[in-house]
């Protein structure tokens, strides 16, 4: 993208809810996305190894680490199709209401 044509993107605390599901609204419907994805791919995959090798009576933290980060990889997304699909739902509730 040319210097100037991108909005300011604001630091990660100045932004309010709002503004932060709209970003990654936006980056669902992106090509950066699919940049994303490949990383959670390879994650998941990094995590569910270490959990198939992981001995949870000699290591339960290290099996609680590669669960939670499981979770969190998968959150990103699930959260996000989520927001979208609740404000889809909100925008067709509100055309229903005005007809």
């Amino acid at each position: 993208m040319k210097k100037g044509t991108k909005k300011r993107i604001k630091e990660p605390l100045e932004l309010n809810d709002r503004e932060m599901w709209d970003l990654l609204i936006d980056l669902l419907d992106s090509p950066y996305w699919s940049a994303v994805k490949r990383m959670i791919t390879l994650r998941t995959m990094a995590a569910e190894s270490g959990l198939k090798s992981v001995d949870p009576f000699k290591e339960p933290t290290l099996m609680a680490r590669y669960q939670g980060v499981l979770i969190g990889l998968n959150e990103l997304e699930m959260l996000t199709l989520e927001e979208k699909e609740d404000r889809k739902k909100k925008v067709e509730a509100e055309t229903t209401k005005v007809e």
